[in-house]
C-alpha cells in the first residue's frame, strides 16, 4: 500500500502523527472501502484529532475505519491485508508514542 522512512534531521519525516498521516492516506487511496470509513471518521471526530496523542490518532485514523470495513466485509473473502513498510521508526522524534 505504502510507505514511510523516518528520518530525524526532516521535521515531516520524524514526527509520529506524519507517520499515522500517511498511513491513512496510503490506505485510502488503495481501498475505496477503507476510503469512505474513513472520511466518516475524519468528518465525526476531525476536532479531536489536533493535538491528540498518537494513540488516540491511531483509533480515528486506522484502527476504527478498518474494523468498520471488517464488519462490513466479513463474508468477502476477497478483502486482501494493507502492507506498509516504515523504515527507521527510531528515528521519530518520540518513538515512545508508536514502539511500546
Amino acid at each position: 500500500v505504502g510507505t514511510f522512512f523516518c528520518k530525524r534531521d526532516e521535521v515531516d519525516r520524524r514526527d509520529s502523527s506524519r507517520l499515522l498521516d500517511a498511513l491513512a492516506y496510503h490506505m485510502a487511496k488503495a481501498n475505496p472501502d477503507f476510503k469512505s470509513e474513513l472520511l466518516q471518521a475524519l468528518e465525526k471526530k476531525q476536532k479531536d484529532l489536533v493535538n491528540r496523542d498518537a494513540a488516540t490518532r491511531f483509533d480515528i485514523l486506522l484502527k476504527e475505519p478498518l474494523q468498520a470495513v471488517r464488519k462490513r466485509k466479513r463474508k468477502d473473502s476477497s478483502f486482501a491485508p494493507f502492507i506498509f513498510v516504515i523504515d527507521a521508526l527510531d528515528e521519530l522524534e518520540t518513538p515512545e508514542e508508536i514502539l511500546p
